[in-house]
């Protein structure tokens, strides 16, 4: 009977390592599919031209592109994480605290400023930011998506 025991036992070790195993070929297979989704992000959101910045509702920066890190010269591991309206960069970040609670808030669909600012490299600028939300299923507002940009000299300076 101890023989019959340790063979069934033997069984179900058998069994549950091939669980085991396929289960580690999917995890594999979703973990190659994650990093797939994340290359696409990193290469959308590095094309864009402009500084992207989305914070969750408690304004912690969740995503801080390379335009960004061109523009105010904190690198991602440095911003993301962070409070963005503690941030010290040459962006007077106190100044979009409205717009973005406006934006969280679902007081606004969105809103466009045009703040004075200095880039990472001493140079004044007029920064035109463009705050939208950030709406998953079911239209929870998980936050919002900050574009950052140089306003070009075409551009009506009254004008966000």
């Amino acid at each position: 009977s101890t023989n019959e025991e340790l063979e069934t036992m033997n069984e179900e070790l058998h069994s549950t390592n091939d669980e085991l195993e396929h289960l580690n070929v999917e995890q594999t297979q979703r973990s190659g599919e994650l990093d797939r989704i994340n290359m696409f992000l990193e290469g959308i959101l590095g094309n864009l031209g402009v500084g992207v910045v989305v914070v969750d509702r408690e304004k912690s920066v969740q995503v801080w592109n390379a335009a960004s890190e061109e523009l105010w010269g904190l690198r991602r591991d440095e911003a993301e994480g962070s409070d963005f309206l503690s941030l010290d960069v040459g962006l007077p970040t106190s100044e979009l605290e409205e717009p973005i609670d406006l934006v969280l808030n679902g007081e606004s669909p969105d809103e466009d400023h045009r703040l004075g600012a200095v880039t990472r490299r001493g140079r004044q600028i007029d920064c035109v930011v463009r705050v939208l939300p950030l709406d998953g299923d079911g239209g929870a507002r998980y936050g919002a998506i900050m574009l950052m940009r140089e306003a070009t000299e075409a551009e009506d300076p009254t004008k966000p």
